[in-house]
C-alpha cells in the first residue's frame, strides 16, 4: 500500500510542480483526485485499511507515517507547493483541513457508489467528485 500511495502521489506531485501557474495548479490536483474515484476496487481497500489500522497500534503509526510521507514528498511542502509560498497561518491550516478530508471523501462516495449505482454510476461519481474537489481545493 506503500509503495502505491507514494507512487501515485509522487506523480501528481510531478506534474503540479511541472506546472509554472500556481493559479493551475489545484486544477490538476483536482484531476487526480477525481479520477482515483475510477478505481473503485482501490477506494474499497483504503476505506478497509484505516479501521483496522485504529485498531493496531503499529498499523496506525504506518499510516500516519505515510500521511507524513505525503506530505512532504518533494523537496517542498504540499501545501506550499499546491497554494504557493507565504501562505498566512489561517489559510494554510484551513487548506490543510480540507485537503485532508477530501480523500475520506473520495472513500465514502466510493463505497456509497456500489449500493447505489444508479445514482452514482463512474461518470456520474466523478462529476460530483469534480464539484466537492472544486470548493474545497482552494485558499
Amino acid at each position: 500500500m506503500d509503495q502505491r500511495v507514494l507512487t501515485k502521489f509522487s506523480a501528481v506531485t510531478e506534474a503540479i510542480e511541472a506546472e509554472s501557474n500556481i493559479a493551475k495548479r489545484p486544477a490538476i490536483f483536482r484531476r487526480f483526485l477525481t479520477a482515483q474515484a475510477a478505481d473503485q476496487a482501490w477506494g474499497i481497500l483504503i476505506l478497509e485499511f484505516k479501521p483496522y489500522a485504529l485498531r493496531r497500534p503499529n498499523s496506525r503509526e504506518k499510516l500516519t507515517h505515510l500521511y507524513n510521507l505525503i506530505g512532504t514528498s518533494s523537496d517542498r511542502d504540499f501545501t506550499e507547493l499546491l497554494f504557493g509560498p507565504g501562505l498566512e497561518k489561517g489559510q494554510r491550516t484551513a487548506a490543510e483541513r480540507r485537503l485532508a478530508i477530501l480523500g475520506a471523501i473520495i472513500s465514502a462516495a466510493n463505497l456509497e457508489s456500489h449500493f447505489r449505482p444508479k445514482l452514482l454510476s463512474p461518470h456520474q461519481l466523478q462529476a460530483v467528485l469534480d464539484e466537492l474537489c472544486e470548493s474545497l481545493i482552494r485558499l
